[in-house]
């Protein structure tokens, strides 16, 4: 098949795309939350004492 695409296709990528950003966007605000409450993690913090010892 061979020509311009649909409207159909592009419509269904749209919909891919703001699902995609809604889920990133979801995910992001409940890890900042839980950061925000339980502080960075013991293996962040060896981390950056290890690079800060250097």
């Amino acid at each position: 098949m061979s020509g311009p695409p649909g409207l159909w296709p592009l419509l269904a990528l749209g919909a891919v795309v703001a699902l995609m950003i809604g889920l990133a966007s979801r995910y992001y605000l409940s890890f900042e939350t839980h950061a925000r409450e339980h502080g960075p993690s013991a293996y962040f913090l060896e981390s950056q004492a290890r690079r800060n010892s250097k």
